[in-house]
C-alpha cells in the first residue's frame, strides 16, 4: 500500500499518493480529499476524490458541490498508462453529462490551452449526490501536470491580470482637456477600485466610452465606496450619453459568464470596427467583471465567503455584508436618475437633489467632438436629450492603433499621426497575489471564516421617484446554466403589450447577431420573476434583473444564461449590410445539430450583445437587419407586438394552463410589411393533404 501525505494550504488540499500529487492550493481550486483504490486494470491507477462544499469547514457550509478545479502532477517515466478518477460527491448534474459534458483539461508543459477531455465519462446518481468517473491517458514520459476543471476556468488572478494589462495599454497619465483626442479611434478607458470584498479582495469598475461630449468635471464618490478615490481621481462626466451596465460572476462557478464578458469587452475596445466606434460614441459602459471575488478565489460554485447567494439580496443589500451588490445598486440608482444618495465631495454645477434629472449642457461639448445629435436619428436625439449626464473613469486612455486590446503595444505620449491621437501608457493596477495583501500572514489561510455582522445602521439605497427619464439604456447580468441547453436571456414581464414586446426586442436582436443565442428559450414570464429556488427557497425577486427593474422601471433589464456544454442548434447569420460584403460580419449557415461550446463561442455571444444594442437604437453602421427576413427594425417591433397579442389571446382561452410568452416555435419568416396598415402579413403554410390523398 502506498503512503499518503495530505496537507492544507490556505484551505485547499495538497495530497501526495505515492508518486502522484493532487493539488487545489491555487486560485479557484476545489478538492477536499483523495484516496487511492484498487484498480481492475493492470496498467492503471484509480483514485476516489471528494469535493469541498461552498464554505466548507465553517458555520456557513452549504450543499453546493458542483465546481471542481484541481491538478494532478505525474512523475517522469511513470509506469502506469491510465489514471481513473472518481469524484464521489458532486451535486446531481446528470443531465449535463448525459448531454455530452466532459471535464476541461490543460497539460503543462504542453500547449497550455484548455480543451475538452477526449475520453467519455460515466455518471451515477446515488441519493442526493452524483458520482462522476473519467480516465486520462498518460502519454508523456516527462514530469507534467494536468489540470482538471468543471468548465473553462477564469480565476480572480486571471481577471486582475487582464485588467492590469488593459490599464497599462490603454490608460493615459496626461490630463486631457475636453475635446482633445475626440476621434472615433480614441478610447476612454478607466479602471476604478469600486469596493473591497469581505475578505479584502478588489472589486473593479471599468468605464469605457469615447472622448466625445466629455466634460472637465468628474464623478463624485459615494460613502463607503471607491476606497482609493483620495489618490485616484474619479471618472469623467459625459453629456448626452446613456449608461450600459454589465456585471458578471455573482455566482463564482459560472465561468462562461466571464468569457462572455471578455468577448463583449474585446469587441468594445476594437479601434478599427465601425460598430465598436459607434458603441463608444453614443454610450458610456459601466462594467463590473467580478462581483464575487471571494467565492471565485475559494473555488465556490454559487455563494460568497458567508454562504450567501448574492443574486438574491438586490432588494435590500447591506453595505458591510454585501458590499459589491450594495455598490452596484447605489451606482444604478445614480445613473438611472442622478440620485445624490450617498454622494460625497463637491457638488456638480448642474446637479439637483430634488429632481431626478441633471443639467446637460451642450455648450460644454468640445471643438473636436462631433455633436451627438448630428450622428443619430431624431427619435434617438430626443431620448438622449432627456437623460442625466454620466461619468467615466479617472484614468483616460486613447488608442489609435491596433485592434487587439491584449497586445503589448506601447504608444507615444499624445502624439498625433494622420488624425489618430494616441497617448502613452501608465503602469497601473494592483499588485497580483493569490490572496489580498491584508492576508499575507499564515493566519489568513485558515479554513474558518469569522462571522461578520453589520455594525452601522443599515439604510436602503434610495431611488428617484418613478416616472423620471432613465439614464440607463441596458442592464445585463451574466450567468451560466446547468439545466436548459443553449444561451438565452431572462427578461421581465409587463402587463402592457407594447412594453412587453419592447422587453422581447433586445433578445430577438441578439439572436439575429449571435449564432448561439436561442430566442425560443428566452423567458419573459411573471412566474420567472418570482420563482423560488428549489434548494434554498429564495425568490428571484431578489435578483439583479428583477429588483433593479422594480426599483427603476427600466425595461431592458436582463439575465443572460449560457449552458456549460452545448446548445440545441446554431442560428444562421446573414451578412451585414455594409463593410465589405460581410467581411467584418461574415454570414453563417444555420445548423440543426447541437454545438459543444468553446471559449470562443462564449465570447461570440458577448459580441452579439454589443451589436444588438446598436440595432435596438438604430445606430448600427453595419446592420444585418436589412438582409434578414424582417428588413427593418420597425418590422421586428411590429411582429413582436402581434406575437404578444396572439399569445395572450390564446392564453385566455386555455386557462388555467397558462402559456409562457416564449413557448412557441418561431414561424417561417416569409412575411412582409403591408404599407397601408403597417401590420405583419405572414405567408400561410401549405395545406397538408390526408395520407390517402398523398398516395400512401
Amino acid at each position: 500500500e502506498k503512503n499518503m501525505e495530505t496537507e492544507v494550504k490556505c484551505g485547499k488540499v495538497v495530497a501526495t499518493v505515492g508518486e502522484v500529487v493532487f493539488a487545489a492550493d491555487f486560485d479557484s481550486g476545489n478538492l477536499e480529499r483523495v484516496e487511492e483504490c484498487e484498480s481492475s486494470e493492470r496498467d492503471s491507477l484509480e483514485y476516489n476524490l471528494w469535493l469541498a462544499a461552498d464554505c466548507a469547514g465553517t458555520e456557513f457550509q452549504n450543499a453546493n458541490r458542483t465546481w471542481f478545479h484541481f491538478s494532478v502532477t505525474i512523475p517522469p517515466n511513470f509506469n502506469k498508462k491510465v489514471l481513473r478518477l472518481n469524484i464521489q460527491n458532486m451535486n446531481r448534474q446528470a443531465r449535463l453529462y448525459h448531454q455530452g459534458l466532459v471535464p476541461i483539461i490543460r497539460v503543462v508543459p504542453g500547449r497550455g490551452l484548455w480543451e475538452r477531455l477526449r475520453e467519455n465519462v460515466q455518471c451515477e446518481v446515488c441519493d442526493e449526490n452524483m458520482k462522476l468517473s473519467f480516465t486520462f491517458a498518460v502519454a508523456d514520459c516527462r514530469r507534467h501536470t494536468v489540470f482538471f476543471a468543471f468548465c473553462y476556468p477564469f480565476s480572480y488572478i486571471d481577471c486582475q491580470k487582464k485588467l492590469t494589462t488593459l490599464s497599462e495599454r490603454l490608460s493615459c497619465p496626461c490630463t486631457l482637456s475636453p475635446g482633445r483626442c475626440a476621434s472615433d479611434q480614441a478610447i476612454y478607458f478607466h479602471r476604478e477600485h469600486l469596493c473591497r470584498s469581505l475578505e479584502g479582495r478588489r472589486v473593479d469598475l471599468i468605464t469605457v466610452s469615447s472622448h466625445h461630449n466629455m466634460r472637465a468635471e468628474r464623478e463624485r464618490s459615494f460613502t463607503g465606496l471607491f476606497p482609493d478615490s483620495a489618490s485616484e481621481p474619479r471618472s469623467r462626466l459625459f453629456d448626452g450619453k446613456k449608461v450600459v451596465f454589465i456585471s458578471s460572476r455573482v455566482h463564482p462557478g459560472e465561468t462562461p459568464s466571464s468569457h462572455v464578458f471578455n468577448g463583449f469587452l474585446s469587441f468594445l475596445l476594437k479601434t478599427d470596427d465601425p460598430r465598436s466606434q459607434a458603441l463608444r460614441r453614443h454610450f458610456v459602459f459601466k462594467l463590473v467583471p467580478m462581483l464575487n471575488p471571494d467565492g471565485v478565489f475559494r473555488g465556490h460554485y454559487r455563494t460568497d465567503s458567508r454562504g450567501v447567494n448574492l443574486n438574491r439580496v438586490y432588494l435590500d443589500p447591506d453595505r458591510e455584508l454585501h458590499p459589491s451588490i450594495f455598490a452596484v445598486k447605489q451606482l444604478f440608482a445614480h445613473y438611472h436618475g442622478g440620485s445624490s444618495e450617498g454622494l460625497v465631495g463637491p457638488r456638480d454645477k448642474g446637479e439637483t437633489t430634488g429632481d431626478c434629472t441633471r443639467h446637460i449642457s451642450t455648450s460644454q461639448a468640445t471643438d473636436g467632438a462631433c455633436a451627438l445629435a448630428d450622428c443619430v436619428s431624431v427619435s434617438m436625439s430626443e431620448q438622449i436629450n432627456r437623460v442625466p449626464s454620466c461619468a467615466l473613469s479617472s484614468r483616460e486612455n486613447v488608442v489609435g492603433t491596433g485592434d487587439d486590446p491584449t497586445t503589448d503595444t506601447r504608444t507615444q505620449l499624445c502624439a498625433s499621426t494622420n488624425g489618430n491621437t494616441v497617448c502613452s501608457v501608465e503602469p497601473s493596477g494592483p499588485t497580483l497575489s493569490p490572496s489580498p495583501a491584508s492576508s499575507s500572514n499564515s493566519s489568513s489561510c485558515a479554513t474558518t471564516t469569522t462571522p461578520i455582522t453589520s455594525t452601522t445602521h443599515h439604510t436602503p439605497v434610495a431611488f428617484p421617484p418613478p416616472g423620471c427619464a432613465s439614464g440607463v439604456a441596458l442592464y445585463v447580468d451574466l450567468h451560466a446554466h446547468a439545466t436548459k441547453r443553449g444561451c438565452f436571456l431572462y427578461g421581465n414581464h409587463f402587463a402592457d403589450e407594447p412594453l412587453h414586446a419592447q422587453s422581447m426586442l433586445f433578445p430577438r436582436l441578439v439572436s439575429l447577431n449571435s449564432a448561439h443565442l436561442d430566442f425560443e428559450h428566452c423567458v419573459f414570464s411573471e412566474k420567472n420573476m418570482y420563482a423560488a429556488d428549489k434548494r434554498t427557497g429564495q425568490s428571484k425577486e431578489g435578483s439583479g434583473r428583477v429588483a433593479l427593474h422594480h426599483a427603476t422601471g427600466v425595461v431592458h433589464c436582463y439575465t443572460l444564461e449560457c449552458n456549460y456544454n452545448s446548445g440545441r442548434r446554431c442560428n444562421g447569420k446573414v451578412p451585414a449590410a455594409g463593410g465589405g460584403d460581410g467581411r467584418v460580419s461574415p454570414a453563417e449557415p444555420p445548423s440543426p445539430f447541437p454545438h459543444k461550446y468553446s471559449i470562443e463561442d462564449f465570447e461570440e455571444v458577448g459580441r452579439g450583445l454589443g451589436v444588438a444594442l446598436l440595432d435596438m437604437y438604430g445606430l448600427n453602421p453595419m446592420s444585418r437587419l436589412p438582409n434578414t427576413e424582417y428588413g427593418s427594425l420597425d418590422v421586428v417591433k411590429a411582429f413582436l407586438v402581434e406575437r404578444v397579442r396572439a399569445l395572450r389571446a390564446k392564453a385566455e382561452t386555455t386557462k388555467p394552463q397558462m402559456m409562457s410568452l416564449t413557448n412557441w416555435r418561431w414561424p417561417h419568416p416569409l412575411h412582409r410589411t403591408n404599407q397601408l396598415s403597417q401590420r405583419i402579413v405572414t405567408k400561410p403554410p401549405k395545406r397538408q393533404l390526408p395520407l390517402l390523398q398523398r398516395g400512401h
